[in-house]
């Protein structure tokens, strides 16, 4: 299992591997990144499972880089350090699906529980993603139909609350079941990770929207479920090749 660190402080990264150099499990390699653009290239290049990172460092932050990754880190878990006891940024970060948000430095014992619920539910999922087994607290394998049933289950919450800040934690939730788990299921009923259902469904609305309606790009944004007009104006860009206002203006007559 492979953990990427990233911090801008030098003392920050050597004091958390000094920590985990003493727990009772390893990692088969850590990584280290100083800013938030080397945290996307390593991630991107060596598919680390557990991500502990800064929320604020200089040019690219860790939130910038939760944002900009998107469904590439689906399959990852996520832990946020910050120096700054800041309740609107842990807000933010559980919006971003990631498991914990921690003062740094961490104490040992807060950093290995932490680093432990994250190897666990790593475990959990491979082993689901495997056998096709439900996780712990359920009896036995999932049958076929109700996996089918559950994806369906997924599909209809997405239709009927994609307008909203939602993902697979929140949908996991009110299907009581873990977000790996309803990852991997979801995944195999339909070909697909459900967060690229969930944008490729917010995408085709925005594109209704754009055309057919006198909405400005910033209240489309809002209609599909993105806080900021900003960050969907760079993701439909990427999915589409264009701009929403070109695309308004390409459709709109």
């Amino acid at each position: 299992m492979t953990l990427l660190i990233a911090d801008d402080e030098e003392l920050i990264r050597f004091t958390v591997r000094d920590m985990i150099a003493d727990f009772p499990f390893a990692f088969d390699r850590v990584l280290e990144a100083s800013n938030g653009t080397e945290l996307m290239r390593l991630f991107r290049e060596e598919s680390p499972q557990i991500v502990l990172t800064d929320i604020r460092m200089p040019g690219l932050s860790g939130l910038d880089v939760l944002e900009n990754l998107g469904e590439e880190r689906e399959e990852s878990i996520w832990i946020l350090l910050t120096g700054y006891s800041d309740f609107e940024y842990a807000r933010k970060a559980l919006k971003l699906n990631v498991l914990d948000y921690l003062l740094k430095p961490p104490s040992p014992d807060e950093l290995q529980k932490t680093l432990e619920e994250a190897r666990s539910r790593i475990e959990e999922y491979e082993r689901i993603r495997g056998e096709g087994e439900e996780p712990e607290g359920r009896e036995g394998p999932l049958p076929e139909n109700k996996g089918a049933l559950l994806a369906e289950q997924a599909r209809n919450i997405a239709e009927e609350q994609y307008d909203r800040e939602i993902g697979i934690a929140q949908v996991a939730f009110m299907l009581q079941v873990t977000p790996n788990y309803l990852s991997a299921v979801f995944h195999n009923h339909t070909g697909m990770k459900f967060t690229r259902y969930l944008t490729d469904l917010r995408l085709d609305r925005a594109k209704k929207l754009l055309a057919e309606s006198s909405l400005t790009v910033k209240e489309i944004a809002g209609r599909v479920g993105y806080g900021s007009g900003r960050y969907f104006a760079g993701l439909f860009r990427q999915e589409t090749g264009i701009s929403p206002s070109d695309y308004m203006k390409r459709y709109r007559s």
